[in-house]
């Protein structure tokens, strides 16, 4: 019998609520259900029904924004086929949560787990170990997930085709963790908002696929590294709201593909020339409020201060 696809989300819907109530279990008939998509739903606060789990079959599971609440079954982890986990939450005060991921070790062949505003904040203990297991995953966004912990090392990185990591707006408060910046396969990374501190790693140049690194509002300090300058796909930098100081590598200007550089609201010295743009034709925005520095522009001898 072919795969069944089951998508109730209404696209031209304004309030992009397209159903209410309770799901029935009469969905269980539908033993080769493949595809199942109740986004966008008000399910009124009611759990996610445990026998979800029981759909064998299925490899796209999205549950986002539908007004869930309660505990995340374990029974998802009866799931091995799934390859797209899709369960945010509209916000915290939601209440999804998730009491203990050892339930993921099922879903070997997980690509896309995304449980953004899902409190793990009961997990952890296990959560990194779990993630770890998944070695087909490409992208894992964990952000607003009350999340207090983060080991600065990782001995084992078993995740090697991970492609982006979002754990913004967390509660880290902690050393930058420098395993991150030896994922090579990473295009995009996501940690604004977490408290980090410590300075930027001199190996930052291993994210030689990096085309968007954000690490935005933390307490960062020091001077960026050189080696900043060697990431030949990097299109979006967001350094603002630290505590760098001193100057910017000249390297920047070796970005070629860079579109949008923020590195606001930090404690910047010195003098930015010419040679800190000499590439970057591709740049549409620099923002630089709240920094004491110079624009030198040695072509013109245009001095501006900012």
């Amino acid at each position: 019998m072919p795969p069944i696809n089951l998508n109730f989300k209404d696209p031209t819907a304004f309030d992009f609520v397209s159903l209410k109530g309770t799901i029935s279990p009469s969905l269980l008939d539908l033993k080769y259900l493949n595809y199942l998509d109740l986004s966008c739903s008000n399910f009124e606060q009611t759990p996610i029904p445990n026998f979800i789990g029981s759909f064998t079959k299925l490899e796209y599971l999205n549950l986002s924004y539908a007004s869930f609440s309660g505990l995340v079954p374990p029974h998802l982890g009866n799931l091995s086929n799934l390859r797209y986990l899709d369960l945010p939450s509209q916000n915290l005060d939601q209440h999804i949560l998730v009491s203990d991921l050892n339930w993921i070790l099922g879903l070997s062949s997980l690509e896309l787990l995304n449980l953004r505003m899902v409190s793990l904040s009961f997990a952890l203990t296990n959560w990194l170990q779990a993630i770890n297991t998944l070695l087909s995953s490409m992208v894992f966004r964990l952000s607003s997930c009350r999340l207090h912990d983060i080991p600065t090392t990782l001995p084992i990185v078993n995740f090697s085709s991970i492609q982006i990591i979002d754990l913004s707006s967390n509660d880290f408060n902690s050393p930058l963790p420098g395993w991150l910046f030896n994922i090579s396969s990473l295009v995009e990374l996501e940690l604004s908002f977490n408290g980090f501190s410590g300075q930027i790693p001199p190996y930052v140049e291993n994210l030689n696929n990096m085309r968007d690194l954000n690490l935005d509002f933390n307490d960062l300090s020091g001077r960026p590294p050189i080696s900043i300058g060697n990431l030949p796909s990097l299109e979006i930098l967001y350094l603002s709201s630290n505590q760098l100081n001193g100057t910017i590598p000249e390297t920047i200007g070796q970005l070629k593909k860079l579109i949008s550089l923020d590195p606001s609201f930090n404690n910047w010295g010195g003098v930015m020339s010419r040679i800190h743009f000499l590439h970057l034709n591709n740049t549409k925005e620099f923002l630089s409020k709240e920094n004491h520095w110079y624009l030198m522009w040695d072509m013109t001898g245009f001095l501006l201060s900012i």
